[in-house]
């Protein structure tokens, strides 16, 4: 049996700032911050329908806001997924629909977005620790396409990273397809795990698992809120691996 594909070392950090009470408007128009950037992602997949651009997460009093250069041109059963995450050792270890995708490590994610741009279809799943499963159907999303950029808003308060106080939320989005045989065709941080790449693309995997792509390492996202200025400091973030 194959060995699943992995990432070896230690979660990577990569801190993004955000404008405090930077309101987005999600529109399909990018009027993120440019300071919000938090991925130079385009050129590094075989195909432009299944390969980001630039990426963006900002937030304001109320909300987490994702944006992302993405043109789709017309591909059928492109997906998008976003997962989200806290270091607490909690979370979900497999992809809730099923793509080729696990997760392993101290940041498994906590909730996870996907958009099915055929159906227009958006949902944030919630991981139960009781249930030990994900829950559907309950978080419809403001999550709009077809423009060239794609953009989302999230509640702070349902991914309890609501203000006051100091969040760090992981971030990893990926494109994949329509089946149980589909990986994650381009990722944003996880770049040497992504099926796809200039040299060619892997459609398919095994539905059995057993080639599964794991994810381990994130984007690392700080929310900014009003009165947190001082709990963005470098120092104050490794207080918490102390």
């Amino acid at each position: 049996m194959a060995k699943a594909i992995s990432l070896v070392g230690a979660i990577v950090l990569v801190l993004g700032f955000a404008t405090y009470g930077f309101a987005v408007v999600v529109d399909g128009v990018n009027d993120f911050p440019p300071a919000s950037r938090i991925d130079i992602d385009g050129g590094d997949t075989e195909f432009t329908p299944i390969d980001f651009g630039d990426i963006y997460v900002t937030n304001d009093a109320n909300n987490l806001y994702i944006g992302y250069e993405h043109d789709h041109d017309g591909w059928g059963q492109v997906q998008v997924g976003i997962a989200l995450g806290t270091i607490d050792g909690q979370g979900g270890s497999w992809d809730p629909w099923d793509r080729r995708i696990d997760f392993a490590g101290q940041c498994l994610p906590d909730f996870i977005a996907y958009k099915n741009i055929d159906s227009d279809y958006s949902d944030l799943v919630t991981w139960d620790p009781m249930a030990m499963g994900w829950i559907y159907g309950m978080n419809p999303i403001n999550w709009v396409i077809g423009t060239g950029f794609d953009e989302l808003e999230i509640p702070l308060a349902q991914i309890a990273a609501a203000c006051p106080g100091f969040h760090q939320v992981f971030i990893e989005l990926w494109i994949t397809q329509d089946n149980c045989s589909k990986g994650p065709l381009d990722l944003s941080f996880n770049d040497a795990l992504q099926l796809s790449t200039p040299g060619g693309t892997i459609w398919e995997l095994p539905c059995d698992g057993s080639q599964d792509v794991v994810i381990s390492c994130y984007h690392c996202y700080v929310v900014q809120c009003e009165t947190g200025t001082e709990e963005s400091t470098w120092s104050s973030v490794k207080a918490l691996f102390r």
